[in-house]
């Protein structure tokens, strides 16, 4: 698998939400955050997947020049 590199914005992001996520006592609170993430994980795992699939047939389809 290529290396994928987070930007600055990202990484900076990743560690606010990481930093709250260690302040946080409530089980079920994060619970839920646990939960919305898997799920926006699977959409966006789907999205790339329809896209490449997408790319695949765009490409295919496209005429080839001699």
């Amino acid at each position: 698998m290529a290396k994928i590199t987070l930007s600055t914005e990202q990484k900076f992001r990743i560690e606010a939400a990481c930093r709250e996520l260690d302040r946080c006592d409530d089980i079920d609170q994060i619970r839920d955050l646990t939960k919305q993430l898997l799920i926006e994980n699977a959409k966006v795992r789907t999205a790339v997947r329809q896209a490449l699939v997408h790319r695949q047939i765009y490409t295919s389809a496209k005429p080839r020049s001699l």
